[in-house]
């Protein structure tokens, strides 16, 4: 269980390294309008896309824009679809309603995206099975990630810093897989409102001067005796094994548990 904990160490460093650089600087990334796509005959060049041809193995590309939505309501919207494609190295910010907004969508990913000072960062309504990685969210007033009615989708690797929660999951958000993550001085770290839902599986994330709360049924360790770290802790690890002996409480009617609460944060915050 130490050997687990002292590899996700290591490798927290070259995860922190990823979210400096996932946004590569402003002068590589080109000025775009607001982009919206609906359907999939929406996936053209006007809006963005940069390659690809709707499959899975090569979804549609939009990458390496920079999108000031400041007069918009949203920075990207994408909804009805059911090809393939990709959002990538983009940079989504000012947006008064949501910087990347995914409805009805399916075979999508958003990675190495930077999506800040906007009321949402990413809102997915009723899309499943997306990849949702390596991306930074920053001072996004009502939630970094906002899941409605959206399950079996992973998200991991992403920084989430200040701003409302990190990760609000609503109504039937469920099965979702939630690990190795940065949950950095947020409102809340993760809420879970999906009363009807449940089954969301979240570990190795390191919550740091933030809580979880949730009301529902939900797993917070990997299912193999490693939880999550939580900088609030403040418990004993008297046998040494980088676990805390004491059981994290989430916040919460759903009486949820960190059973497995490790001792030192998976991805520290360094400049190594």
């Amino acid at each position: 269980m130490r050997t687990r904990i002292v590899i996700a160490l290591l490798c927290g460093v070259v995860t922190l390294a990823w979210f400096t650089i996932g946004v590569r600087a402003e002068e590589d990334l080109i000025p775009h309008s607001p982009i919206e796509i609906i359907g999939d005959t929406g996936f053209t060049v006007e809006n963005g896309v940069v390659a690809g041809t709707g499959t899975n193995e090569d979804p549609y590309l939009i990458a390496g824009w920079m999108i000031d939505a400041t007069d918009a309501s949203f920075g990207v919207h994408v909804e009805g679809t059911t090809k393939a494609f990709a959002i990538e190295r983009c940079r989504v910010f000012g947006a008064s309603s949501t910087a990347i907004d995914l409805v009805d969508v399916k075979k999508a990913s958003v990675s190495g995206c930077e999506m800040g000072t906007s009321y949402f960062g990413l809102s997915a309504k009723n899309s499943d099975n997306l990849t949702i990685a390596d991306n930074s969210f920053f001072d996004n007033d009502y939630a970094a990630l906002f899941l409605i009615n959206s399950s079996n989708n992973n998200i991991h690797d992403n920084l989430f810093h200040a701003g409302g929660p990190g990760i609000l999951f609503y109504e039937n958000a469920m099965n979702n897989t939630v690990h190795d993550n940065v949950f950095d001085h947020c409102k809340i770290g993760i809420s879970i409102l999906s009363l009807a839902g449940g089954g969301n599986r979240i570990y190795y994330n390191d919550f740091l001067s933030c809580r979880a709360a949730s009301e529902a049924c939900n797993l917070w360790d990997d299912g193999k005796g490693t939880g999550n770290y939580w900088s609030e802790y403040g418990h004993e690890d008297a046998d040494g094994d980088g676990i805390g002996d004491v059981p994290y409480r989430i916040f919460g009617s759903g009486y949820e548990y960190d059973y497995h609460p490790a001792m030192t944060p998976f991805h520290p915050m360094t400049n190594e």
